[in-house]
């Protein structure tokens, strides 16, 4: 009864420790993306691609549509040089975290995987975690934080 309920405790507190770290990378390279790419501009982009992108629903002339087509794709592309370097400098975090999370948090499984991932491993249940918390979090820090991607 008493390893049960130790190995439940435990569970939780890898649990919670994979919420902490999710929460300290994603506070982290939002950090990365707002002091390393500018801001304003990519806003300014931002609204200049829903701008084009509302004008071409009206648009029937397939020239026409083709041509606003090509200025929208060149704005995005534009937009992508701007946070190609933080994009960058923050997979750098990812690539430091994932193999010290990999050991850290051995033997969660609250999603079983069956697949064995190359540097990660077999023990993958902190991943999915990570992978589901993060895509709230992100969402989250990134508002509260005012980044523009």
């Amino acid at each position: 009864m008493s390893l049960v309920l130790f190995d439940s405790l435990v569970n939780v507190l890898q649990f919670v420790g994979i919420l902490f770290a999710s929460t300290g990378l994603a506070i982290a390279s939002q950090f990365i993306y707002k002091k390393f790419s500018d801001q304003d501009k990519i806003k300014e982009m931002n609204k200049s691609i829903k701008m084009k992108r509302a004008e071409m629903k009206g648009v029937k002339d397939p020239d026409e549509l083709m041509k606003m087509n090509n200025e929208m794709m060149k704005a995005n592309s534009d937009k992508m040089k701007l946070i190609m370097k933080p994009m960058m400098m923050s997979s750098f975090l990812f690539i430091l975290a994932f193999p010290v999370w990999s050991n850290l948090f051995k033997g969660f499984n609250l999603f079983i995987f069956t697949t064995s991932l190359p540097i990660i491993g077999a023990d993958v249940g902190w991943l999915l975690t990570y992978i589901f918390a993060s895509m709230i979090l992100t969402s989250v820090v990134r508002k509260k934080m005012g980044v523009q991607l």
